[in-house]
């Protein structure tokens, strides 16, 4: 008796690709792509995450195992992908500014040795500033927003713009003018010398 065994080994082909998980993108997908027809998807990955769907989406960083299955024959291939996470936050120092009589604004300082940042600063007013060092006039406390354009994470601080502490006290000292008096003498006196 001749028995005739038709075998179809064919593997299902497999691709998948992710991006990167950001401040700005904290879901990504697990896009999965087969030449398989009603592929069957099993996923696993870390914090014990499993789903059945074809792009599943994840907001965990870690390397994610996807096994497609061909329910024409039941054979399977098993692939390996790594979803990165980038959410490192931009490092900002400010420094303190000063106001005086003969300076009477000042530029706001701030730095950041992450790369391609960018600054915006809030008066105590409530007015922005989309600029590095601007220069401003009022005292009171200033705050920096620092934002990564390349992963749109961000870092605050705060820098005091203080007013001069040394600014003339002046009094001034005289009379009453009457119908009698029609003249008086002022007499002026200030806190600080050579007034």
């Amino acid at each position: 008796e001749l028995v005739t065994v038709n075998a179809n080994p064919a593997l299902p082909s497999v691709e998948a690709t992710v991006e990167t998980i950001t401040c700005t993108l904290p879901i990504v997908t697990l896009d999965a792509t087969t030449n398989v027809a009603n592929a069957i998807y099993t996923w696993t990955g870390p914090a014990q995450f499993t789903s059945s769907l074809s792009d599943p989406t994840t907001g965990v960083s870690g390397t994610y195992q996807l096994v497609v299955k061909d329910p024409g024959n039941g054979c399977t291939s098993t692939i390996s992908i790594d979803v990165l996470e980038n959410t490192t936050l931009p490092n900002v120092t400010t420094q303190n500014g000063q106001l005086t009589c003969a300076q009477p604004s000042t530029a706001l300082q701030v730095s950041s040795t992450t790369a391609n940042v960018s600054y915006e600063w809030t008066s105590p007013g409530g007015v922005t500033f989309p600029t590095q060092n601007p220069v401003v006039s009022q005292p009171g406390m200033y705050t920096v927003v620092v934002t990564s354009a390349d992963n749109g994470c961000t870092s605050s601080a705060n820098a005091t713009v203080n007013p001069d502490q040394n600014i003339p006290v002046v009094t001034v000292t005289g009379g009453n003018i009457t119908c009698a008096i029609v003249e008086i003498d002022l007499t002026g006196e200030a806190n600080k010398p050579n007034v």
